[in-house]
């Protein structure tokens, strides 16, 4: 009964450890090379940012999809159409509630998208319909938003730093 138990054990511990170390696909979110968020993040992981234009003082989302480790541009949308908007984005475009949509863009990001936010933007980081705000009130802030694999245990300690943030 003792080995047993002595069994068990040491097959959990060698389970833990061999896990610890198994690289999983994250997305997470940095600022000054610390953790601000971050997520499993396999294929099909999918998040959006929101943020209110500068000059048009209007809101504007582009979303975003993973595909094969990197960062897909699907679509946009926003409620006014002005200089700089490009008229042929994406393969359909509609009006739906006062916003007007560009889909299917399929533009490839890569790995990495920096986002800089601003005083007035209130930037906010959407995944699965929950705002993370990104934005502090009145200051510009620069956003690494990367997709990668790390082992488990590192994807677990940012996780943690993180949360009490």
């Amino acid at each position: 009964m003792l080995m047993n138990k002595k069994i068990f054990i040491l097959l959990i511990t060698l389970i833990t450890i061999t896990a610890s170390f198994y690289p999983i696909q994250v997305f997470s979110v940095t600022t000054d090379n610390e953790p601000v968020y971050i997520f499993p993040a396999g294929e099909g992981f999918s998040f959006s940012v929101r943020w209110i234009h500068s000059v048009e003082e209007e809101e504007w989302e582009e979303f975003f999809v993973v595909k094969d480790g990197s960062i897909i541009l699907d679509a946009t949308r926003f409620k006014t159409f002005g200089a700089g908007v490009p008229h042929n984005a994406g393969k359909d475009a509609f009006l739906k509630d006062g916003w007007l949509y560009m889909i299917d863009i399929d533009r490839l990001i890569g790995g990495e998208l920096y986002v800089r936010t601003g005083p007035e933007t209130n930037h906010r980081l959407f995944i699965n319909g929950k705002a993370n705000p990104l934005s502090k009130p009145g200051e510009n802030v620069a956003y690494l938003m990367k997709v990668d694999r790390q082992p488990f245990l590192i994807y677990f300690k940012s996780w943690l730093i993180s949360k009490r943030r």
